[in-house]
Formats: structure tokens, sequence, C-alpha cells
């Protein structure tokens, strides 16, 4: 940044500013990654939609790999069941259910990550899933 920043943006231009930096602090102190933050606040500013559709979200995915609305809807709830009932289970059955929880987590996090990093090989895996559970797709 060079230069004084303008009297009527001064505020906007701080809290980006700020934003920014703490994000960068908290990259360098934690090893973390938010950059997604910077494209929020540039959407923000340009009155655009902070999460505009990519069609990288579960359920463009699941619709390009040949599941129905219906379907992906259907499978996105037994999804988010089992999750859940996971959950219920280590927390009832597991002496350390706080870490296991976390751990589960992270390794759903892990996954998906790795998954959705190439979208093409994700869409690949989700039509064999959608074969496996509802036949050929046509």
């Amino acid at each position: 940044m060079t230069g004084a920043l303008e009297s009527t943006n001064e505020p906007y231009a701080i809290a980006k500013i700020t934003g920014i930096k703490l994000c960068e602090s908290f990259n360098r102190q934690y090893g973390t990654d938010f950059r997604y933050l910077e494209p929020m606040l540039l959407r923000w500013h340009h009155a655009q939609s902070p999460i505009h559709a990519d069609r990288n979200h579960i359920h463009h995915l699941l619709l390009d790999a040949g599941f129905s609305v219906n379907q992906a809807v259907r499978f996105l709830l037994l999804l988010s069941f089992a999750i859940g009932l996971t959950a219920a289970w280590l927390s009832l059955n597991f002496p350390y259910e706080k870490a296991a929880l976390l751990i589960n987590f992270i390794l759903m996090t892990l996954v998906w990550y790795a998954l959705s990093d190439d979208r093409a090989r994700i869409v690949a895996k989700l039509y064999r899933v959608h074969g496996f559970l509802y036949g050929k797709s046509s």
C-alpha cells in the first residue's frame, strides 16, 4: 500500500486492511489459510454476493454427477444423518468424545479437501456413487 487513504473511503479501507493483516498474522502464526476473506470483502464492496455460486458446492457436484434434485436432497439428508449418528455414538461410547469428534471433523474435512481439489475427479466418484445407489445413469 502506498499513499494516503481516500477520505471518503477511509473507514472501509481501514477495515479491509485490518482484516487482511489479521488474516496474514494468523496465517504466519498458526499456518492457516484465510485467503478466502479478501475475495469476500471485495464482493461485499462491489455489492455482489459473498457466497456467489461457483458450481463447486456439493449440491452442484451431485447434480453434475447425474443425481436428480430429489436424489441429491435424499443423499445429503442421509449423509447428514450418518454423520450425526456417528457423532452421537462417539460422544456416548468414547472416553475422549471431544477429541474423537474433533478428529472425525478433521478427517472429513481433509477427505473433502482432497476430493474437491480436482472437480472432475469428485464428479466421477459421485457418478459411481449414483450408479451404486440408483443404478446406471442414462
